[in-house]
């Protein structure tokens, strides 16, 4: 039986100087390809300070890699510059790039773009010319000042998409809300084989504290100083001692978050490790008793997630994404950017750690969001429209 052949268009994609730039976008087109033809069409705008060096610049490539047919293109940021040639200027770019992929993949049944504003346009442009149908998941936070920024690129994706998906509830809403259309629910999923896979650290699990862990990219949008703050709150009003926070990833806020650490006194209940592979992160989840999401707002934060698949409750703020799936069985939500609520969310979790399944936990996150269940719901999807 012929295969479905599916082009996925992502917003941001893996290189070799970003190798985690976009890695669930990989990932998912990955999972899908077990099942389908699929084929990614990675279209990158660069900034145009890289002009000078424009002959050095590879500006075509196509590899296969875990049976995922991988056409990477580059091209200089023009049409941000100057809004008056963006359309021409991206159909004849976009246009030539598809041309190549007809080349070597054939001519795509249907079309997977990754947010409305990049993917969702080259999509629509696609569509446009040839008469393929797409669907777009959308990922992006800020969903309004996006809609507000392009109007009528927005308004062209909106309308012409046979089906617009989001990664999670509170980002349906706002869809739904702005480009006037339904939407409907398709979240990330969690890769459950490495998980389990992975060994426990004994230094951190047994080191006789609640140890509670984030894992972020350190920018001002997930908040990191509210954990932080919230530590010393239970350190040192409360006289809670046995607990430890340990952080992984790296970031522009890196620096003034090892500046508070210290002006709070407290660099002997926190561990920085910096940016860790996807094993080493399971290993660090599976030794510690509680994630925590401090974000100012999120889409779906894929490490609460992970967490979860490893029987871990979760501590988040009411920040949009884990709402979709933090309950009173999986953990608890605090007010967004306040401390106090923070700090006795904490001392909750602490306190009633014994009340949480570990086995239960975990299964719900199989049930609803493993490769299997989100990867079958996709290929529902495409199969509607084809």
């Amino acid at each position: 039986m012929k295969k479905l052949k599916v082009l996925v268009i992502p917003t941001t994609y893996p290189s070799k100087h970003e190798p985690l730039r976009g890695i669930f976008f990989k990932k998912q087109s990955e999972a899908l390809a077990k099942y389908l033809d699929i084929a990614v069409l990675d279209f990158d705008l660069l900034s145009l300070k890289n002009l000078k060096n424009y002959s050095n610049i590879k500006k075509y490539s196509y590899e296969i890699e875990n049976s995922v047919k991988t056409f990477h293109f580059r091209e200089f940021n023009y049409g941000l510059k100057f809004k008056n040639i963006v359309n021409s200027l991206y159909k004849i770019h976009i246009y030539k790039c598809f041309e190549k992929v007809i080349s070597e993949f054939g001519m795509p049944d249907i079309i997977h773009a990754h947010s409305t504003f990049f993917g969702g346009y080259l999509a629509y442009l696609i569509s446009e010319k040839y008469n393929i149908p797409y669907v777009v998941t959308e990922h992006f936070s800020f969903f309004k000042n996006l809609v507000d920024t392009n109007p009528e690129i927005c308004k062209n994706v909106f309308r012409n998409a046979s089906e617009y998906m989001a990664v999670g509830n509170v980002l349906k809403d706002e869809v739904e809300k702005y480009s006037g259309r339904s939407c409907s629910v398709v979240p990330n999923y969690v890769d459950l084989t490495s998980i389990k896979s992975s060994s426990v650290i004994d230094a951190i699990k047994n080191n006789g504290k609640f140890n509670i862990i984030n894992i972020s990219l350190l920018k001002d949008i997930k908040n990191i100083p509210l954990i932080i703050n919230a530590l010393d709150k239970l350190i040192h009003t409360y006289n809670i001692n046995n607990i430890h926070f340990h952080l992984i990833g790296d970031g522009p806020s890196k620096s003034s978050i090892e500046n508070l650490i210290t002006k709070l006194n407290l660099n002997d209940y926190c561990t920085l490790y910096g940016m860790k592979s996807n094993d080493e992160i399971s290993s660090y989840l599976k030794s510690c008793n509680c994630l925590v999401i401090s974000s100012k707002k999120e889409t779906f934060c894929v490490s609460g997630i992970e967490a979860m698949s490893c029987g871990l409750p979760v501590i988040s703020t009411k920040c949009g994404g884990p709402e979709t799936y933090v309950n009173s069985s999986t953990g608890i939500l605090v007010e967004n950017n306040d401390i106090n609520s923070m700090a006795e969310g904490i001392l909750n979790i602490m306190k009633n750690y014994n009340s949480y399944n570990a086995d239960d936990i975990s299964l719900f996150v199989e049930k609803n969001f493993s490769e299997q269940v989100i990867t079958s719901k996709l290929i529902k999807k495409y199969n509607q429209y084809v």
